[in-house]
């Protein structure tokens, strides 16, 4: 099942990059967040430097942030699968609150196949199993809640968990519950009008978007690297350029948006779409501990477990509809139809009237003659 998830930055690995940044933290700051300060000379970040957290590049990230092998100790699932990144997500649409995220199973910009996997529906047994290990003392924001973004989604996608996810906090359990909806939409001249990517991608062999949300995110992508020769934070398309500037990308908004626009206009519907439902139940790691110290160790943990549903996929399949010529010819048939046994029926109505005044008229034929031979004999 694709996933991804955000990893925030650490106030630790902060300090030590940049300590020009930081300060000792006061008496004041620690009497109310007793948890963001481990002893009297506890280096904490400047106000001034969340907005270098709001420029921050992936290479600086690396430096600052919590990383997999930090904070990711156990994943249990899959064999032979890895996770791809980091790569920088932010939260707002002008790069504000940055994070670096990971992904599993996605398959976006690549020639490889989603990922599969046999359901069994006698036991009920979670798909993938996935352990954080998150300490309240490394968050960078005094009285900020530790924890992390998580989003499960479409292989084909890449996503902003920020956006899409849902955040989960330490010392919890939290069990996803998946089923999957498909919709089967019609090509033109249907006034669906969808387009096949997954053709378009083996015909472009196995290049581009497979989805129309990517197609979208790859014209900006496309214009963004040949005007400005660096990628917007909110484009979602895979890359290796830079991240423009919030001052770049509105200085150059008005020509961004006339050659973007006509290319998000031509990323038509999917004809094959899948929708992922989502169901998240939440439960106390404290639940399953049998004593103190295990608590202790497992207080920092996040827990994460995601299931799959009916193995049955609920699809709708929308039918092909008349299009006007073809209810124009549909109804002209049947007035065709109609107008033939019409005249069949006229031409049994004449052929009937023909038949009862050649008997009339040759009945009175009959009559005058017979009246002429007896005036005759008369």
């Amino acid at each position: 099942m694709p996933m991804v998830f955000s990893f925030r930055i650490n106030k630790k690995r902060f300090c030590f990059t940049y300590p020009d940044e930081c300060h000792l933290a006061s008496k004041f700051l620690c009497s109310k967040y007793p948890s963001y300060c481990e002893a009297n000379k506890t280096l904490v970040p400047k106000n001034s430097s969340f907005s270098k957290i709001d420029e921050m590049t992936l290479e600086e990230f690396l430096k600052v942030g919590n990383t997999v092998d930090l904070s990711f100790p156990k994943l249990e699932g899959y064999d032979n699968t890895t996770l791809n990144g980091p790569f920088i997500r932010a939260k707002t649409i002008d790069g504000l609150g940055r994070m670096g995220c990971y992904s599993w199973l996605t398959v976006v910009d690549t020639p490889d196949d989603p990922f599969m996997t046999h359901r069994t529906s006698v036991l009920h047994n979670p798909v993938a199993s996935l352990t954080f290990n998150l300490s309240s003392d490394d968050q960078f924001i005094p009285g900020q809640k530790p924890g992390i973004y998580f989003s499960v989604h479409s292989p084909f996608v890449a996503a902003n968990p920020f956006e899409s996810g849902n955040f989960m906090k330490i010392g919890n359990i939290y069990k996803i519950h998946i089923s999957m909806e498909n919709e089967i939409l019609l090509p033109y001249p249907y006034e669906t009008n969808c387009l096949n990517y997954t053709e378009l991608w083996l015909k472009n062999n196995r290049t581009g978007p497979r989805i129309q949300e990517m197609c979208q995110h790859k014209c900006i992508l496309d214009v963004a690297s040949k005007i400005l020769n660096c990628s917007t934070v909110f484009g979602l398309y895979p890359h290796d350029l830079r991240i423009c500037s919030h001052e770049e990308v509105m200085k150059n908004v008005d020509i961004l948006l006339f050659h973007g626009y006509p290319c998000v206009q031509n990323c038509k519907d999917d004809c094959a779409k899948t929708r992922y439902i989502e169901v998240v139940k939440r439960r106390f790691i404290s639940e399953l501990t049998r004593n103190e110290e295990d608590y202790e160790r497992e207080s920092h943990l996040i827990k994460v477990e995601i299931y799959l549903e009916d193995s049955e996929i609920v699809t709708f399949r929308h039918r092909p509809q008349y299009l006007y010529i073809e209810a124009f010819s549909t109804i002209g048939g049947f007035i065709g139809i109609w107008l033939g046994i019409s005249l069949i029926q006229l031409t049994d109505f004449i052929e009937t009237l023909v038949r009862i005044l050649r008997i009339s008229c040759a009945a009175k034929k009959d009559l005058k003659f017979k009246a002429e031979i007896t005036q005759v004999y008369d």
